[in-house]
């Protein structure tokens, strides 16, 4: 069990050395990630290890960051550039982990063409932006 309380706003860069303390992992931080960004966590109680860890990634992704697993270092970076990485895939629409990371989700069409669903996205992606 650790305390990830953090309730007054913290550098992140703080935020990610204790989460490295708690769970022996080391982080790479990528150029895009600010000394400037600040994050707040308010959690009273101790959580286990796994909670904690995905409380951080939530806490990155409000802050505009996300992990993305290089072997034994895990980078963090925008999260406009984790895109471009080598992040997670899964395979199947029934199932994708609960997570605030980011990945990719690969899902087999039945009753539509890829051509179709490809215009579609398009769409969507250019009124998003």
């Amino acid at each position: 069990m650790v305390s990830i309380d953090f309730p007054e706003p913290t550098p992140i860069k703080d935020i990610i050395k204790a989460v490295s303390q708690w769970t022996g992992k080391n982080f790479i931080l990528g150029q895009g990630v600010s000394s400037g960004a600040k994050v707040a966590i308010i959690s009273p109680q101790q959580v286990t290890k796994e909670e904690a860890y995905q409380a951080f990634l939530s806490a990155l992704n409000v802050a505009g960051y996300t992990t993305v697993d290089t072997g034994k270092a895990i980078k963090i970076v925008p999260t406009r550039q984790a895109t471009a990485s080598n992040i997670k895939t899964f395979y199947g629409a029934s199932w994708a982990p609960m997570t605030d990371e980011i990945i990719t989700q690969i899902i087999p069409l039945s009753y539509i063409d890829a051509q179709t669903v490809s215009n579609q996205l398009r769409t969507i992606l250019r009124e998003s932006n």
